[in-house]
């Protein structure tokens, strides 16, 4: 049995982030995660520059061989209506692809990670929680 002070399951933003922000805390933590990374995710394909600087993300880094596209402007429209010009002069958005955005979370992650294993059971045992009985955490 493997013990840890911390099991985050799910690798995703806001597991990522929360081992990154922990990852020097002195506590042993594991991530868990159903899927390997990178991942395909088809949903939210942008993130405000408060997102990327919340997330400590360097901006010229992260658009380094990744998809970061700048949003300024846009129109929205519904059927049957003429579309209305959004033009807000600075960047409101960035553009991304979330398997690259959730791969690169996870990457800076300096924690062990156990990707392709999905959780199949979180039991208590003598007051300790044991995942897959393999994991335990205190």
């Amino acid at each position: 049995m493997d013990y840890y002070d911390l099991i985050i399951v799910g690798a995703g933003p806001a597991g990522s982030t929360l081992a990154h922000a922990l990852q020097d805390s002195g506590k042993r933590i594991l991530v868990i995660d159903k899927q390997d990374f990178p991942r395909d995710k088809t949903c939210a394909g942008w993130v405000t520059p408060a997102v990327m600087d919340s997330l400590d993300i360097d901006i010229n880094h992260y658009g380094t061989g990744r998809t970061l596209q700048p949003i300024r402007r846009f129109r929205i429209g519904m059927m049957g209506q003429s579309a209305v010009e959004n033009d807000h002069g600075e960047i409101v958005s960035y553009g991304i692809r979330r398997c690259e955005f959730d791969a690169f979370l996870l990457d800076r992650t300096a924690v062990p990670k156990q990707l392709n294993t999905p959780v199949k059971s979180i039991v208590r045992r003598d007051g300790n929680w044991v995942i897959n009985d393999t994991w335990e955490r205190p």
